[in-house]
């Protein structure tokens, strides 16, 4: 039995985990799968599809054994305690859209064969990705740092976790214009707290001593927040050109959270939105 955020998670008859730990589980899980969907239709085409599905556990013999076979998994290694994760797919997804990068995403679902080296190359692209996607979608104001271990062949043969390991696993549904597969994401129970995701842990009452006359003073500072849209770089004789009605194209994504400042640094990231007449700004996580 394993225990997380002081709730037990027994995987014979699975209960539940903490509200907060979940919350935050599916906010990163969204958000990878939102960037994820953009980053497949970069490379494969809008045809392709990603949206995320149930959350569900097991031990990671049951589950792996019910991966794909042949398949391929993304072997990830996740924040500097290098905690191991895998996101695993069937062999004929991959080889769908490994032809839809080499722009030949064909009529059908593609039977998996061994890849070409060519072909490897792509996976790799590929899966280099769904890398950038996990660590960027982590709902704190920093990426989380996230390596890709290895493009795996046949990922129920790993031995990345032991039999009676708990795992959580994430349904990612894939939809091409053949129809929808499922991906999985694996992740350790026990290891949520090595990368930050555990209930949050404030310090009880008898921990704080609180001077009285503080909020009080606090009410009585002004503080500036600064809420950046993007920015772009431009030469000097193109910002000369300028004129009214012309367009700058900003890095920031329409659909990626921006950043807003207090004194100079980052301190929350959230969605503009509209308040009535104004432009607002929807917090979604916040610098502790």
């Amino acid at each position: 039995m394993t225990e997380i955020a002081g709730i037990p998670f027994d995987f014979k008859a699975p209960g539940r985990l903490a509200s907060d730990v979940e919350r935050a589980l599916d906010d990163w899980h969204a958000q990878t799968c939102t960037l994820l969907n953009e980053g497949l239709q970069s490379l494969v085409g809008n045809t392709v599809t990603v949206t995320m599905g149930e959350l569900s556990s097991g031990t990671a013999g049951d589950i792996l054994k019910q991966t794909a076979d042949p398949g391929y998994a993304a072997s990830l290694r996740l924040g500097t305690a290098e905690v191991p994760s895998l996101v695993t797919f069937s062999g004929d997804m991959i080889a769908t859209l490994v032809s839809g990068v080499l722009g030949d995403i064909g009529e059908d679902w593609k039977e998996f064969e061994p890849l070409t080296t060519v072909e490897t190359s792509m996976l790799e692209l590929l899966f280099g990705e769904v890398t950038r996607t996990v660590g960027m979608g982590w709902p704190e104001l920093e990426p989380l740092p996230c390596r890709l271990d290895a493009c795996l062949y046949r990922p129920m043969r790993s031995r990345i976790y032991a039999p009676d390991e708990g795992l959580l696993q994430r349904e990612l549904i894939i939809e091409t214009p053949f129809g929808k597969q499922s991906a999985w994401w694996l992740l350790q129970v026990d290891r949520l707290t090595d990368i930050g995701m555990s209930s949050l842990d404030s310090l009880s009452d008898a921990d704080v001593l609180p001077d009285e006359r503080l909020p009080a003073i606090a009410a009585t500072l002004p503080v500036d927040i600064v809420v950046q849209l993007g920015t772009t770089r431009i030469s000097l004789p193109e910002m000369n050109e300028l004129e009214v009605g012309d367009f700058l194209v900003l890095d920031q994504n329409v659909q990626q959270p921006v950043e807003a400042f207090l004194a100079g640094r980052l301190q929350w990231l959230g969605m503009p939105c509209r308040l009535g007449r104004h432009q607002g700004f929807e917090i979604l996580a916040s610098k502790r």
